[in-house]
């Protein structure tokens, strides 16, 4: 076993709605602050098999339960089914603003720009109508999986993010890699 911790991706991003900085502020300083330990290689299992499943659901678990004991404002679920389509939100919360509500979503997966690009829009186009706040954790994946390209998509996310704005749905994007401590 092996001590990992979540390292944030800095992204040059446009200026966050006023609205989101303090729940946002609130949400990276958790994750900022979270140690887990896993095995190494359970993370790097090809896709399919089911050890990488079990270690990355554990990985999700404990996140979920940090996350409710570090940020008792927040509210999490995991395993959420997206209302009007067949996907489910790897940890859904709530923005604790009862004047500004809206949601976050934590997404976790290996460290594939294609699940990152697809995961956010899919998530973005499910939540358009509310504030949000995109969270991607990314996890060690095989030797074929490329690293560098999976943060040049954090800044495609990041920029979408921008885009996809209106004046009363915000939207941000986040991004965390899991790193094995030092």
């Amino acid at each position: 076993m092996r001590k990992w911790n979540l390292v944030e991706e800095v992204i040059k991003h446009h200026p966050w709605d006023a609205r989101l900085i303090r729940p946002i502020n609130k949400l990276r300083n958790g994750l900022l602050d979270f140690t887990g330990s896993y095995d190494a290689e359970g993370f790097k299992k090809s896709p399919g098999q089911k050890e990488k499943g079990v270690v990355v659901k554990q990985f999700t678990s404990d996140i979920l339960q940090h996350l409710s004991e570090c940020t008792k404002s927040f509210q999490f679920d995991d395993e959420v089914p997206a209302v009007g389509a067949r996907d489910r939100f790897d940890l859904l919360g709530s923005i604790p603003n009862k004047a500004f509500p809206g949601a976050i979503v934590i997404e976790v997966d290996a460290h594939r720009a294609d699940q990152v690009a697809k995961k956010f829009v899919s998530r973005s186009a499910l939540l358009k109508d509310e504030p949000l706040v995109y969270v991607a954790i990314v996890y060690p994946g095989t030797k074929n999986m490329n690293s560098i390209e999976c943060g040049k998509y954090f800044k495609y996310c990041s920029w979408l993010s921008e885009m996809l704005t209106r004046k009363n749905h915000p939207k941000a994007f986040l991004a965390f890699r899991l790193t094995s401590a030092k």
